[in-house]
């Protein structure tokens, strides 16, 4: 997983999986109430030294493209969070 400051919203993609890390505190404000409408595979919370507390949902590709579409209208309201998207190819 990449390593995240305390305001960005990271998302990986791998085989068909995409995990979202997320502040803490943006997944409650924006989040929580939200992902009943997405078949969530599994949500984490971690503690992370540079980050500080963040959320993992792990969801399929399909729901994925509904929680990023969501994000694009947060994050058009919200200048107070960075996005870092990136894709893991195997070999």
């Amino acid at each position: 997983m990449f390593a995240a400051s305390y305001d960005e919203i990271v998302i990986s993609s791998r085989k068909g999986i995409t995990i979202f890390n997320f502040p803490l505190r943006f997944y409650k404000k924006y989040l929580a109430d939200k992902l009943k409408f997405v078949n969530v595979l599994s949500i984490k919370r971690r503690y992370d030294y540079y980050a500080g507390p963040r959320v993992l949902v792990k969801v399929k590709d399909q729901d994925a493209a509904e929680i990023r579409a969501y994000l694009l209208v947060v994050l058009s309201e919200d200048y107070d969070w960075n996005l870092l998207e990136y894709y893991e190819e195997s070999l």
